[in-house]
């Protein structure tokens, strides 16, 4: 049997177990999951070496590619029926940020270590179509490797994270089709990437357009566009971010207001848990270094999830059994950032010594693990 049939026969006997199911989107990942472990030697004897795998991906006569898997560093689509598709996914470094699914699906580890995070989302507010506001949870932090699999539950009861730890990282996915894309924005909001949202985009547009022009107006503007009844929270969270470099304090203040007047204490949990995110986005790039190895490179990884201290020292302790969680900490923390003293660490805590983003970010992860 060539290669691709291996893939082809994977996905019609998918299509073929979910029909007899009517189906149902809850069977879906279970049927999945049970045909790839029963092809599972073939499926790992057609991918035993990631590279070739790769060379051999980027050259096969696959099913013309579609729209519904924009992830990945490379993905390729190499089963496909109308109902659902297999894909081989490869990283070579980073992370895939917090993402919910609409419509299941199952992935599995072929080569490369990678952290996996789940989540649960409480929400609160789902008045705006699009945007649901509640808070997210990080529950759980585990390690995977090759022949781990996970399934993917629809409605967006699975929602997690990962940080690619082996290079590559192979990943083997089958997943039902139509899938619209969902997103976090924040820790407070959920964002449906299929609504447009035209009007928005049009209006930012407009408004930058017009304080290129007319700079002197940039706050005035601001505030009428706020007063707007068809601006939402994630627009005005996202132009109150945007101007905060620029405004004095007085006048991001005065802004802040009319948001808080309308969205209430929401637009003060999205500010300040954007901020944070984007504080975070330099370990993201920090883990595409190569340099790094393992244990530098599994820190960088926890301190960008940015998990509570049961949950951090849980993973470190079922990933390295029977060693000092704090240890393990401090020791990657000097591969990174260097040595300190404790006068010089109990200064940067203080705030009254100059300290980098990553060295701060490494130290708070510290003090929740203590």
């Amino acid at each position: 049997m060539e290669r691709l049939q291996i893939f082809e026969r994977l996905a019609a006997r998918v299509d073929s177990a979910w029909e007899a199911k009517s189906y149902d989107p809850e069977a879906f990942a279970g049927i999945s999951a049970d045909l790839v472990e029963e092809e599972r030697g073939a499926i790992a004897f057609a991918t035993r070496d990631p590279i070739e795998t790769l060379r051999w991906a980027s050259t096969a006569p696959w099913p013309e590619q579609v729209l519904d898997n924009g992830y990945g560093q490379a993905t390729f689509a190499l089963g496909r029926t109308p109902r659902l598709r297999v894909e081989l996914i490869f990283w070579k470094d980073g992370i895939a940020d917090v993402h919910g699914h609409v419509r299941p699906g199952i992935f599995s580890v072929l080569h490369g270590e990678r952290m996996h995070a789940s989540y649960d989302f409480d929400v609160k507010d789902s008045s705006t179509p699009g945007l649901h506001l509640g808070d997210l949870r990080l529950t759980n932090i585990e390690l995977l490797g090759p022949g781990d699999l996970r399934k993917i539950e629809p409605d967006n009861r699975t929602i997690h994270s990962l940080v690619f730890l082996g290079r590559p990282c192979v990943t083997l996915s089958i997943r039902a089709a139509n899938n619209p894309p969902w997103f976090f924005d924040s820790d407070h909001l959920f964002v449906d990437a299929s609504v447009p949202r035209v009007s928005e985009k049009w209006l930012f547009k407009g408004y930058n357009l017009f304080v290129e022009l007319r700079p002197e107006e940039l706050v005035p503007l601001a505030k009428d566009v706020l007063l707007r009844k068809d601006v939402d929270v994630l627009f005005a969270k996202t132009l109150l971010s945007g101007l905060r470099p620029r405004l004095a304090h007085e006048d991001f203040v005065a802004l802040r207001t009319i948001a808080r007047d309308r969205f209430g204490e929401w637009i003060d949990k999205l500010l300040v848990s954007s901020h944070e995110w984007l504080r975070r986005t330099v370990l993201a790039e920090l883990l595409g270094d190569p340099a790094w190895e393992r244990g530098p490179r599994m820190l960088l990884g926890l301190a960008w999830m940015s998990p509570d201290k049961n949950v951090a020292r849980a993973f470190l302790e079922r990933a390295y059994p029977g060693e000092d969680p704090i240890g393990l900490v401090d020791r990657w923390r000097v591969a990174i950032t260097g040595p300190r003293s404790p006068s010089e660490e109990f200064a940067a805590s203080l705030g009254m010594a100059p300290e980098d983003e990553v060295s701060a970010l490494l130290r708070q992860l510290r003090k929740r693990l203590a």
